[in-house]
């Protein structure tokens, strides 16, 4: 479902954002405050609640707030960005692929920005569905295909290297959730565009997110400044306004545990309010 890339390298990227990250994370703010919209409408008794892929944890915190008296746990592979979130955070360090927690132990499972950085989807689905709950529900946000489609045109112009990784469907991603026994899965997108005063804005924001491109195939060693030239020049096209525009497919993303009984939810109240 998704290019090969460094596991390892994505984990060593990250931690060392740890201080950086939350300076520039105003998209993946912006998808966490619409994802746990969702929970609103929802009436259900929470006991435990996962951060999955929690990073510095606003997505935990805002957990936290919701459910005050419940057990809050996050979960990351970078353990530096762990070391971010406030006290009384239960954090682990650990793989979505391998969640270390016991079957059928938590109520809420949520996960920012964290999917398209596996390249075992199915895995992750089914991990997340064996700590589940039964009637537990499951809440992500990924990125989808057309994400950052401005720089993956630009750097085509240039060579036939992969510079921008392929990011998932929605409905590959649908059908992966019902594979791994979830139940009435609900998917969501909206487009966000982030702008730009200028280029070297948008790759400091990169670089402090500890985004760099981890794709197989990629261009191995040094950009020439005359091919990173070229890209830029490639991406004139795309101004409009005096700024640069950065585009965000957001995919958003909801299903219930196994044996879902008593909780019912309008289909039109998940989806995202602007």
């Amino acid at each position: 479902m998704n290019d090969l890339f460094a596991t390892d390298l994505v984990t060593m990227q990250f931690n060392s954002a740890a201080t950086t990250y939350d300076g520039a994370a105003i998209m993946q703010r912006h998808a966490a405050n619409h994802l746990l919209q969702r929970l609103d409408i929802m009436k259900m008794d929470v006991n435990t609640v996962l951060d999955l892929g929690a990073g510095t944890g606003y997505c935990t915190l805002l957990c936290q707030q919701r459910y005050p008296h419940a057990r809050c746990i996050a979960i990351d592979s970078a353990a530096n960005m762990l070391q971010v979130i406030q006290s009384g955070v239960e954090t682990i360090t650990a793989r979505a692929e391998d969640i270390p927690l016991p079957d059928n132990s938590v109520d809420v499972i949520v996960s920012n920005m964290m999917l398209h950085w596996s390249t075992d989807i199915p895995q992750v689905f089914g991990e997340v569905s064996r700590v589940l709950k039964e009637g537990g529900v499951f809440l992500f946000t990924t990125l989808g295909p057309d994400t950052l489609s401005e720089l993956r045109q630009a750097w085509a112009v240039v060579d036939d290297y992969n510079h921008v990784h392929h990011f998932y469907d929605m409905h590959d991603l649908g059908d992966a959730l019902l594979q791994a026994g979830f139940s009435d899965p609900v998917m969501d997108m909206e487009m966000l565009t982030m702008r730009y005063n200028n280029l070297p804005q948008l790759f400091r924001d990169f670089a402090d997110l500890g985004v760099r491109n981890v794709a197989e195939p990629r261009k191995r060693g040094l950009t020439t400044k005359k091919q990173l030239q070229a890209m830029c020049d490639a991406y004139e096209k795309f101004k409009r306004d005096d700024s640069y525009p950065a585009s965000y497919e957001i995919l958003y993303g909801l299903a219930w545990g196994k044996n879902r009984s008593e909780i019912t939810v309008p289909l039109s109240s998940l989806r995202r309010e602007d």
